[in-house]
């Protein structure tokens, strides 16, 4: 048998070229909710998951791309001051 050298997998986008990935638990508390609204979030594709086995885990990249992309800089009308009459 002839054994042929094996390609290393370096992604740009990982740490030391591996990627970091987390528990649904972990995920929830990287956002401050529980493990189900992840694997809701999953579900609907608004956050990508991987399988390994039967478990779900997600990228760390992934999470914090999450994050960025759903970050507001303004808070909504409804819940300024003025909007209240204060």
């Amino acid at each position: 048998m002839i054994s042929r050298p094996k390609k290393e997998f370096k992604p740009e986008n990982s740490e030391n070229g591996q990627h970091k990935l987390v528990s649904m638990r972990q995920a929830g508390e990287v956002l401050g909710v529980s493990e189900w609204t992840v694997r809701t979030l999953c579900c609907k594709g608004a956050l990508p998951c991987v399988r390994v086995g039967r478990l779900l885990k997600v990228d760390m990249a992934d999470l914090l791309a999450f994050i960025a992309r759903n970050k507001q800089s303004n808070a909504p009308a409804a819940m300024s001051v003025t909007a209240h009459g204060l």
